[in-house]
């Protein structure tokens, strides 16, 4: 399931700190009139985010900069502290215990465009069950979205809230087309799960240090780090500004590639998305756009985009903000936001 709620809700308590380059969230409970928050026995959470130490990305005051939105603790404490105290245990109640894989929870400001859009999006996995055999029965995906600034701590809060109520509906309900492509995973105990988890990460590109030259003309290609096409070159259209990628034939002529997921060059990554290409870089068990990665870290610092691209379009920095790629949110009407990291089950970068 996949939705998109443009709207702000009342809640309870919760504060939010800052220092030098981040925002720090602390989860309180909220207010659920109307809702069962007892029906389970117990509610557990296993962590499959991106990355664990960030949550998403605001403006900085520094031009086109952000900081970093962080929990206020280590994040699967963090969050199963959250779920204990705002949907407690219920030793008595006649629903199965409830286990829930965190895929994706991602919050943010974007800021670049004529209108502010501040967002949550948290998608996960539903396990029902006992504690020795948990099956899964649905996946949750969802995008909540206020105009201008956000109050993350009430959104997060009102987020699990849907995601209990559809933990509870969903058991019945029909499943998406995630929960289908996941029905062949085993099941089991808790532990069980958290080791399947982990085999997710196993794809050759996030275990890779070294990125052979050429052109991945599918996704595919990217996952396993095997580009099909080997001697290329870009070039940029004078007419359109667009980048356009040529194959180096055997007889020295060129050829246009029709289509590209992307590229690696001097073990530089790109993306290429809309006529352009997006430096990224792996962080945690994905690969983030490196634009928005630490510069004092950064490991892609786009040699390649500087000397060819940027030269090209008179502009050699591609971690500005006239480098922001956008991916609409499809339950939002005109509501586009900045993508910032990989979603292996999309095979696209989003928000």
């Amino acid at each position: 399931m996949r939705k998109a709620f443009i709207i702000i809700f009342a809640f309870n308590s919760y504060f939010i700190n800052t220092s030098y380059a981040q925002k720090t969230i602390s989860l309180n409970t909220a207010s659920a009139a109307g809702y069962n928050l007892n029906a389970f026995k117990k509610i557990e959470v296993i962590n499959n985010l991106p990355d664990s130490t960030c949550l998403g990305f605001i403006p900085s005051n520094v031009m086109n900069d952000r900081k970093y939105i962080k929990p206020s603790g280590a994040i699967t404490n963090w969050l199963q502290d959250f779920v204990n105290k705002q949907f407690g245990s219920n030793a008595d109640a006649k629903a199965n215990s409830l286990l829930w894989v965190i895929q994706d929870l991602s919050l943010g400001t974007d800021s670049t465009q004529k209108q502010v859009y501040s967002f949550v999006k948290l998608k996960a996995d539903i396990y029902t069950g006992d504690e020795l055999n948990y099956q899964m029965v649905n996946t949750f995906d969802s995008t909540w979205i206020v105009n201008g600034d956000a109050d993350f701590g009430q959104m997060l809060a009102q987020s699990f809230i849907e995601l209990y109520k559809n933990s509870i509906e969903q058991s019945n309900g029909t499943a998406n087309i995630r929960f289908q492509q996941m029905l062949a995973k085993p099941a089991g105990t808790k532990n069980d799960i958290i080791n399947e988890v982990k085999l997710s990460h196993s794809y050759p590109i996030v275990k890779a240090t070294k990125y052979p030259r050429g052109v991945y003309t599918s996704f595919e290609e990217f996952e396993n780090n095997t580009p099909s096409i080997a001697n290329f070159y870009a070039d940029v259209n004078k007419k359109n500004n667009q980048v356009e990628l040529y194959q180096i034939m055997a007889d020295s002529s060129s050829q246009l590639i029709p289509k590209a997921w992307g590229i690696s060059i001097s073990n530089e990554l790109y993306f290429y998305a809309d006529g352009q290409l997006y430096p990224i870089e792996k962080s945690g068990n994905t690969f983030y756009m490196a634009k928005y990665l630490e510069p004092r870290t950064r490991k892609n610092q786009a040699f390649y985009w500087r000397q060819i691209i940027g030269a090209r379009q008179g502009d050699t920095n591609p971690y500005n903000d006239a480098h922001v790629l956008r991916k609409t949110v499809l339950t939002a009407e005109n509501v586009s936001l900045e993508a910032t990291h990989l979603d292996f089950d999309q095979q696209d970068f989003i928000y």
